[in-house]
């Protein structure tokens, strides 16, 4: 494989006829199980079954529907899937246990699916947030309240999952006590990274001892109380989180787990997509420390964060909510295809707001200004420091 710009699809075009007997999982393939949690896997399988869909057949079934899908999917997952449809190294896996919750009421999004990679061995992928309006204000409101619909789901969908499988593996005779013969790999990529952990953290802890790792893919941290748990300590260890060079989400809150740099060929937010995450044989291409970008907004978010009480930040990102959801929009696709429009009806919703809601954001963006001026100052101060 070349050591330079590899990505994903080289791993797969590259690797993919390595089998787990002659190279172990990795993290690579970490990332690209959890990119299957994003598919619509409803078209495909039962919600809920652990009747398992081997995953070259799945990945047909998907393909086949790509091009008359509602929602088609992207581009960029069409390449992997055709190239995982070719890699020997995924053609024994298996899919189960598919789950897809979307509530605008309860502002829950919520998805997972589980692949069996081995014998006795499974990954967990959560879904991150999604194009909607709904997935966007589950991921604010992470600042003012846990746990946030998600991730109580997620909780419970590994709960259940280990015991489904526990059942299974005792029905199916393979011994009175399956427990320690079914083992974890959890991960998510963006909010399912967080899902990942919070998950991994709070399950019982008779299901946290068969975790090996679990995988976070530039997914947000967490507020103190979730930082200082037991579950969070115990299962801190095991938590392997990668974020890219200029990374925005995946240094939002708190993390206590070391974290991986790892080197992407976008720029800005759009290096988020683990696509253009570079790959060196069958690992991510390392960096030594995050850009100056990535501090700044680190710094400017945690001062914002640190500068308002929780309950104005409920206040200020429901008004947003709010006003994004006037515009009859859904999506974030849909407020970025006609920007014009979008601005005039952003425009007439702020206008109808009642007076206390008007200060609130003004008030709150006010405190984000003087925050950025923060993050700045520290970073200038950063810079000036003589190197040792």
């Amino acid at each position: 494989m070349k050591n330079t710009m590899a990505n994903l699809l080289d791993y797969l075009n590259w690797r993919g006829d390595i089998s787990l007997a002659i190279k172990p999982f990795n993290e690579v393939d970490g990332v690209i199980l959890a990119r299957l949690s994003y598919l619509r896997c409803d078209r495909i399988m039962l919600q809920g079954s652990l009747d398992p869909v081997p995953l070259p057949e799945a990945v047909r079934r998907l393909l086949d529907r790509s091009g008359t899908a509602a929602k088609p999917i992207s581009e960029n997952n069409i390449r992997m899937l055709t190239a995982l449809l070719g890699a020997e190294r995924y053609r024994d896996m298996e899919l189960i246990y598919y789950m897809n919750r979307f509530d605008p009421k309860s502002q829950t999004q919520f998805a997972a699916v589980t692949v069996r990679i081995g014998p006795g061995r499974y990954f967990v992928a959560f879904r991150g947030t999604d194009n909607t309006l709904v997935g966007w204000k589950e991921d604010f409101n992470m600042s003012f309240v846990c746990p946030v619909p998600a991730q109580g789901e997620a909780v419970r969908y590994l709960d259940s999952l280990a015991a489904k499988l526990s059942a299974a593996s005792a029905d199916a005779g393979e011994g009175i006590s399956p427990a320690p013969q079914v083992r974890f790999i959890v991960g998510g990529h963006s909010k399912g990274g967080n899902l990942a952990v919070y998950a991994s953290a709070y399950c019982s802890e008779a299901v946290q001892q068969r975790i090996d790792e679990v995988y976070n893919f530039d997914g947000p941290g967490f507020t103190e109380p979730v930082l200082s748990s037991e579950g969070y300590k115990r299962i801190c260890g095991r938590v392997r989180t990668y974020v890219p060079q200029s990374s925005i989400v995946g240094m939002l809150l708190g993390h206590e787990e070391k974290y991986t740099i790892v080197r992407s060929t976008n720029s800005s937010i759009w290096q988020h997509d683990t696509a253009s995450w570079e790959v060196v044989v069958d690992h991510f291409r390392e960096l030594e420390s995050v850009t100056n970008s990535s501090r700044f907004v680190d710094y400017t978010l945690k001062s914002w964060m640190t500068s308002l009480e929780p309950q104005r930040r409920e206040r200020f990102f429901d008004a947003v909510y709010t006003v994004l959801t006037e515009t009859n929009c859904s999506t974030v696709r849909e407020l970025m295809r006609n920007k014009m429009d979008t601005v005039r009806k952003v425009y007439r919703s702020v206008r109808s707001l009642d007076e206390e809601q008007r200060k609130d954001i003004t008030y709150t963006m006010r405190l984000f200004l003087r925050s950025a001026k923060v993050g700045m100052l520290r970073l200038l101060e950063e810079k000036s420091e003589p190197k040792e």
